[in-house]
């Protein structure tokens, strides 16, 4: 399964937000559309400027996203 470093911004010298996810297009739309309330949402960061695909995760990230 491929996972995805991802960064997003507010705007050019913004706020940034640094986020994994095993689905992209999904989160992306999510942080978009305002889906989920938190940080993205209060602080309007929804730019995705970059990204990387891992075919593998981390015991370390799987242990502290479960």
């Amino acid at each position: 399964m491929a996972y995805y470093v991802y960064l997003l911004a507010s705007k050019k010298h913004g706020t940034l937000y640094l986020g994994v996810t095993n689905d992209i297009v999904r989160r992306v739309y999510e942080h978009r559309s305002i889906a989920i309330k938190g940080f993205t949402s209060r602080y309007g960061v929804d730019n995705l400027v970059w990204f990387e695909i891992y075919m593998m995760c981390s015991p370390q990230s799987r242990a502290r996203r479960s």
